[in-house]
């Protein structure tokens, strides 16, 4: 793997492998149904949250500009607290390096489902939905669906607005007092 840290402060890495150039993004297309891990090894799968949306995190513990996203991420999480919409940040650390992954998590107080993948970067997720820089966010349906497998960052201006017109039929889940 070669880590690169581009002007932007984008981290992106060269996979290496047999991974087609074409981009797969798959909007329209069910959601894989890969195993992720939690912070606490237990297997997951994403189907758990069928009847949500899914705003979907693609981090590592060692890239800057991930962890930059992290109060938007945590503000968007607040003001949709009471919504069929679920935060679910995948890191992409390897396996060696998942401690400093859950020390992260922990200290910060992080929410969401925080999940990992088997092989880092060079994991089937990863793979499916060529992910080569990161952050990456990707937006599901609550049927599964993948919406937008390459969304906009959580401190986007109008992001709001923006997961409004995406989420037409949102629905609040927790009665909201008088």
């Amino acid at each position: 793997m070669i880590l690169l840290l581009l002007p932007a402060g984008i981290v992106a890495f060269a996979q290496t492998g047999s991974m087609s150039a074409k981009s797969k993004k798959h909007p329209g297309k069910a959601f894989p149904n890969l195993t992720f891990h939690d912070i606490s090894g237990k297997d997951f799968k994403l189907g758990a949250l069928k009847g949500n949306y899914v705003y979907i995190d693609v981090w590592a513990e060692y890239c800057a500009p991930c962890k930059a996203q992290i109060p938007a991420s945590l503000k968007l999480e607040e003001e949709y607290k009471d919504k069929n919409l679920k935060f679910v940040s995948i890191t992409v650390d390897k396996r060696e390096n998942l401690y400093k992954w859950r020390n992260y998590v922990a200290e910060n107080k992080l929410g969401g489902i925080q999940l990992s993948v088997d092989k880092g970067e060079n994991s089937d997720f990863c793979n499916w939905f060529n992910i080569t820089v990161i952050p990456r966010f990707i937006l599901v349906d609550p049927d599964g669906y993948v919406i937008d497998a390459d969304t906009h960052i959580p401190s986007y201006l109008y992001m709001e607005k923006f997961l409004n017109k995406k989420m037409p039929d949102l629905v609040n889940v927790t009665p909201v007092p008088d």
